[in-house]
């Protein structure tokens, strides 16, 4: 039995990736221009990534000028990008401009009509600039997952769609619900004059990819949380090369070695910024533009929580009730776990006050994402690997502090608005001892260090927490935590 949830900003569960295409027609000739990407959460694939802008049919004459890009991480990530064509010919050409997402549409089953029936699909939000002017008439169009964007591509419309999708559903029934994969395109018409130039921005915030998987109800991860950005597609424009390339990325400074910037040519030019430019750019596969963001620990609830069984009917609501909110809030819309422990104050795990219902949450650390990512290839039981594989740098093999970030500490703002931890049970059990401690924070956004009462071997000890009492927020009734860890 496959869990699978879909996770987006609103809390819905519901999310793959996201693709933004270009798609050019000049009179009746069809050409496609594409940018394309996947910057999502959920737990089951890996799928595409947004990319830089793509002519199908290797057009020689549109020129691609220029390419800006700026990138923005913490809690989500921030893009945007400015594409510069030219029109060096003497015709004016009239172009449809197509901006695809890629995304599942929800097919729950209905127990009282006892069949399948379509819910709804994450729409699509993103600011459009065509020569610094916001695009306001754009029309919205469904397709099926495009995989070879030379043919024709069929348009649906939801009523349309939904003998497909019932279809889907009832050969995905492994799915809790079938989520099918789909394309939701904004499109909208502009003509580019003779010796003209054109300028496309595309501005929007979008929610870390990763990839769990949740077998029995098991989680298995890399830790990671990635963003990636496809550049290779350019080489199918005018002699196969951007003539002035140039990309910049901010993050926070604390984050240390628990980000990667691939390529490697990437050069950080201040504390937290690093640029990547090129001239004449003709990019290979190998030019993809990737962040990796790990986490040094994964949250899990306690098998009495997931495994539950009660002959009695009240009492087996209470216990699914307690489940349903620990699960729920291991990936509570963008504030799922991997915030918890990303050596990043600006970042925090989030619950709802239902989370507190939850008896634990287990904190297990995670191993080498490299080795570990080839190990789910085979969905074998992650804590077979706890013993194999070597910690992260960040976690030490003995430990006998714990360091709390409480609240939402980017900001003072958000510190107070949300509502944060005031006392937390931790719950250590190593083969020697078994104990608890209380830990009292204070009201203050900035990093709190407690002795243990007894050192801990990582990798060989039950580490859990509760959290007992909370500072209540001035506007939220989430419950933040910026950083937990450990430290020698």
């Amino acid at each position: 039995m496959i869990k699978r949830m879909f996770l987006n900003q609103e809390g819905n569960r519901l999310r793959a990736g996201w693709r933004i295409f270009n798609l050019i027609s000049s009179q009746l000739i069809l050409f496609i221009s594409v940018m394309y990407g996947n910057f999502a959460g959920f737990e089951s694939a890996k799928l595409g990534a947004f990319g830089t802008t793509l002519n199908v049919l290797k057009n020689n004459v549109i020129i691609f000028e220029k390419e800006r890009l700026y990138f923005k991480l913490d809690q989500r990530v921030h893009f945007k990008g400015i594409y510069f064509f030219k029109n060096p010919s003497p015709e004016d050409q009239t172009l449809t401009f197509a901006f695809p997402q890629e995304s599942f549409w929800e097919v729950p089953y209905n127990r009282d009509l006892l069949k399948y029936v379509p819910a709804e699909y994450y729409p699509f939000y993103a600011l459009i600039k065509v020569n610094g002017e916001v695009k306001q008439d754009i029309t919205e169009k469904i397709s099926l997952r495009v995989e070879d964007f030379k043919k024709q591509i069929k348009f649906y419309s939801a009523q349309e769609m939904t003998q497909t999708l019932i279809d889907y559903a009832y050969t995905h029934e492994a799915e809790n619900p079938p989520k099918m994969p789909i394309l939701i395109w904004k499109l909208f018409n502009h003509t580019l004059p003779a010796g003209s130039h054109l300028e496309i921005e595309i501005d929007f915030r979008l929610p870390w990819f990763y990839a769990d998987e949740i077998w029995s109800d098991n989680i298995y991860t890399d830790g990671t949380r990635f963003f990636e950005y496809i550049t290779s597609t350019a080489a199918t424009w005018a002699n196969g090369e951007i003539k002035d390339f140039e990309a910049k990325v901010e993050f926070p400074v604390d984050v240390n070695n628990n980000l990667k910037l691939y390529p490697k040519e990437w050069q950080k030019t201040e504390s937290g910024v690093a640029v990547l430019k090129k001239k004449n750019f003709k990019p290979s596969a190998n030019d993809h533009i990737k962040f990796i963001w790990s986490s040094d620990y994964f949250l899990e609830i306690p098998s009495s929580v997931k495994h539950f069984k009660s002959s009695d009917e009240e009492d087996f609501k209470k216990k699914k009730a307690i489940s349903d909110a620990c699960w729920e809030n291991l990936y509570y819309k963008d504030y799922n776990w991997r915030f918890l422990s990303d050596h990043c104050s600006e970042t925090a795990w989030s619950i709802n006050p239902n989370g507190l219902m939850c008896p634990a949450y287990r904190i297990i650390p995670v191993l080498n994402s490299e080795r570990l990512s080839e190990n789910l290839k085979g969905f074998l039981p992650f804590k077979n690997w706890i013993y194999e594989n070597e910690l992260l740098n960040n976690v030490p093999k003995i430990a006998s502090k714990l360091m709390i970030i409480s609240g939402f500490a980017k900001n003072e703002e958000l510190f107070k608005a949300n509502s944060r931890p005031k006392e937390i049970i931790f719950f250590f059990k190593t083969y020697k001892n078994e104990w608890s401690e209380l830990i009292e924070l204070k009201d203050d956004p900035s990093k709190q260090v407690f002795n243990l009462k007894f050192p801990i071997d990582i990798k060989d000890s039950s580490i859990s927490f509760k959290i007992k009492s909370i500072y209540k927020g001035i506007k939220y009734s989430d419950i933040c935590i910026s950083e937990i860890s450990f430290i020698e």
